[in-house]
């Protein structure tokens, strides 16, 4: 029982940062560093791309951390 109680939370911990990196981090931040580079006085073309480069692989960042995270959660809650 306290294994799958401590693999629930695991998982539900893979998920929230997977989530908070590839959606705020990532791909509302790229968008924003886009924005702002773009309004900007001075033209920075490596801040813009690595904006872009961060909206593209948004996904593949969220789906990097929970993917490992609910596998590692599903081998403690049911090892015996």
């Amino acid at each position: 029982m306290l294994r799958v109680i401590i693999g629930t939370i695991v998982a539900i911990t893979a998920i929230v940062i997977g989530l908070y990196l590839g959606v705020v981090w990532a791909f509302i931040g790229g968008i924003i560093q886009i924005i702002t580079e773009i309004r900007a006085d001075n033209l920075n073309e490596v801040n813009i791309a690595w904006g872009i480069a961060k909206v593209i692989f948004a996904s593949f960042i969220t789906t990097i951390i929970i993917w490992p995270g609910i596998m590692l959660a599903s081998i403690i809650a049911i090892k015996k």
